[in-house]
C-alpha cells in the first residue's frame, strides 16, 4: 500500500511541473513593495535564458540572465509612495507575468506564536475586544496582508503559499489582530499604504523560528539540527513530497512538526529573505516559559540572525508576554529574558502585563498591544515626537531602610486602577521578599520600603505570573515594565 501511495504522490508532482516562469506567491497582485528602498524581485526559469522586468513606477527595462540553477534576481530602487496602483511586468521568451495593483508603502514582517496568530474574529471560542467595530471599519484603511500558510520544512524553501489581501470586512476578520491594530495605527499616523507579512503558528518555541546555522552554535541543538539535515536528504522529501501524513509511513531522524528546531524558519521565514521591509514585529515566548535560561541566548541570536539574513540592521519590536497562570513556572523569568534583548541596537519592547487574563493565555485586548507596537515604530522610524516606552528604572539609591528608584520614560508617575501603587516587593540578605510600601517622590521617582526589611538587598516589581490589577503607569498610560534589581 505504501508504494502505491508513493507512486501516486510522485505522479501528481511530475504532472504539476511547468515550463513557465516561477516566482514566490508573495510576488503577486495587490502586493506592497517597500518605498524609498533597494528592493529585490526573484524567481526561477531556465538556465541561461534572458528575463526582463519593468514597472509603471520607473521607466527603465531591467534585464538579467538565469543562473545555472535557473534562478534570477532583479534589484532596483523604489520611489516614495504616490498612493497609486502600479504594475510590475516580468518578460521571458515571448510571454510575460503581470503583477497588478501593486502599491509602494511600508512593509512589516510579523512573526510569532498564537498571540500573533489570533485573528480579529477570534479563535477557539475566544474573542478579541473591539473586534466587531474593527472588522466593520476595516475597509477604511489602505492595509494589505500576506498571511503565510503554515509550512514546516526540513530545508530552506523557495516559496510559502499565500496571497496579498486588501483590508475589507470579509478579509480582515482573518488577519492577525495584533498586526492589524499595529497597521491601522501606522496608517492613521503616516498615511502610507501598509503591508503586513504574517508568519505565525501557535504553540511554537523560539527554536522553531531559528535557522540551523544559528542553532548549531548551541550544543543543546547540534543533534537536532543534524537530524533535520539528514531528514532533508530523504529521497521522497527531496522529490517534493511534503505532506505530514506521508511521514507516518517513512521514518526519519526528525519529526516534521511545528516544535522541531528550524522547521518554521525553513518553511516560513527563509522564503522571504531579501524581501525589503521596514522592520520586524515579534510576539512569541509563552511556549518558552520553562526554558527562560536558554531564551536569554536564543532570542538575541534570532534578532541578530534575521538582521544578517536581510543584510540590514532592521528595527525589531517585540511584545513582552502577558501574565497568565503558568502554575509552578514563573513567567517573570521569561519576561526578564526578553527585557535583556533591549541591549541590542534598534530593539524596543511593548509591555502587555496589564492586559493579562489569569486563565487565558490569549488575552482579548489585542488592540492595545498592536498600538503599543505602533508607537515604537512611529517614534523610532517615522520621527514622531511622542512617548512610546514604558517606564523603566534608570537609577536607584539605597537610603537607610528604603530604596529610591528613578525612572526614565516617565515625565509624571500615574496611578491607575487604585489609590496607591501595588506590585513592589523588597527583600534583604535572607532573600525573603515582602510586599513593599510605595511613596511617590517627585514626578518620576518612587521610594520603596517595608518594616520587615532593615537592610534591603533586592527590589522587584510584578515578579510573578499574574496580578489582578496593574497600578503604575506613565503620563501616556503605558505601564511600567516588570523588573528585578539586585542592589
Amino acid at each position: 500500500m505504501i508504494y502505491i501511495y508513493i507512486i501516486f504522490e510522485i505522479l501528481i508532482m511530475l504532472s504539476s511541473c511547468k515550463k513557465e516562469i516561477i516566482v514566490p506567491d508573495f510576488f503577486s497582485d495587490n502586493m506592497i513593495l517597500q518605498q524609498n528602498d533597494s528592493v529585490n524581485v526573484w524567481g526561477i526559469y531556465k538556465k541561461g535564458e534572458e528575463v526582463a522586468l519593468t514597472s509603471t513606477f520607473f521607466s527603465d527595462t531591467l534585464k538579467t540572465y538565469c543562473a545555472e540553477d535557473g534562478k534570477f534576481k532583479f534589484k532596483f530602487f523604489t520611489p516614495k509612495s504616490d498612493g497609486k496602483k502600479h504594475k510590475l511586468i516580468i518578460y521571458y521568451k515571448d510571454k510575460n507575468l503581470i503583477i497588478n495593483d501593486l502599491q509602494l508603502g511600508e512593509v512589516f514582517f510579523a512573526v510569532g506564536q498564537s498571540n500573533m496568530e489570533m485573528p480579529l474574529e477570534g479563535f477557539y471560542g475566544l474573542k478579541v475586544e473591539n473586534s466587531d467595530s474593527a472588522i466593520k471599519n476595516s475597509g477604511n484603511y489602505n492595509i494589505t496582508f500576506f498571511t503565510a500558510m503554515r509550512n514546516e520544512s526540513f530545508c530552506k524553501e523557495f516559496n510559502v503559499k499565500g496571497s496579498w489581501q486588501k483590508s475589507t470586512p470579509q478579509t480582515a476578520k482573518k488577519f492577525s489582530a495584533v498586526a492589524y491594530f499595529f497597521a491601522t495605527k501606522l496608517y492613521e499616523e503616516t498615511g502610507f499604504p501598509i503591508g503586513i507579512i504574517n508568519c505565525s503558528v501557535g504553540d511554537t518555541p523560539i527554536h522553531s523560528w531559528m535557522s540551523g546555522a544559528d542553532l548549531k552554535n548551541f550544543e543543546k541543538y547540534q543533534k537536532n539540527v543534524a537530524d533535520v539535515e539528514k531528514s532533508s536528504q530523504n529521497l521522497f522529501y527531496r522529490l517534493g513530497i511534503r505532506k505530514h501524513k506521508f511521514y507516518d509511513f517513512v521514518k526519519l531522524p526528525a519529526k516534521l512538526q511545528h516544535k522541531t528546531p528550524t522547521v518554521l524558519y525553513n518553511g516560513m521565514i527563509s522564503p522571504f529573505v531579501g524581501y525589503s521591509i521596514a522592520g520586524f514585529v515579534f510576539y512569541q515566548g509563552e511556549a518558552d516559559v520553562p526554558n527562560y535560561e536558554m531564551y536569554k541566548k536564543l532570542f538575541p541570536k534570532l534578532i541578530d540572525s534575521y538582521r544578517k539574513s536581510w543584510s540590514k540592521n532592521l528595527p525589531f519590536y517585540f511584545v513582552q508576554i502577558a501574565g497568565y497562570d503558568y502554575g509552578k513556572q514563573n513567567s517573570a523569568l521569561l519576561r526578564q529574558a526578553q527585557t535583556e534583548a533591549l541591549k541590542l541596537d534598534k530593539t524596543a519592547m511593548a509591555v502587555a502585563y496589564d492586559l493579562s487574563e489569569k486563565q487565558n493565555v490569549h488575552p482579548s485586548k489585542k488592540q492595545q498591544v498592536g498600538e503599543r507596537l505602533a508607537l515604537l515604530a512611529l517614534k523610532n522610524i517615522y520621527g514622531k515626537n511622542i512617548e512610546c516606552y514604558s517606564p523603566m528604572v534608570e537609577s536607584f539609591a539605597v537610603e537607610n531602610n528604603s530604596v529610591v528608584l528613578n525612572f526614565k520614560h516617565c515625565e509624571q508617575i500615574k496611578i491607575k486602577n487604585s489609590d496607591k501603587i501595588f506590585g513592589f516587593e523588597i527583600g534583604g540578605g535572607d532573600s525573603i521578599f515582602y510586599a513593599a510600601d510605595v511613596e511617590i517622590v517627585g514626578k518620576k521617582s518612587l521610594k520603596i520600603f517595608s518594616p520587615n526589611v532593615e537592610n534591603p538587598k533586592f527590589v522587584r516589581y510584578l515578579w510573578n505570573n499574574y496580578s489582578d490589577i496593574t497600578t503604575f503607569y506613565n503620563q501616556v498610560d503605558l505601564p511600567a515594565q516588570p523588573f528585578f534589581i539586585d542592589l
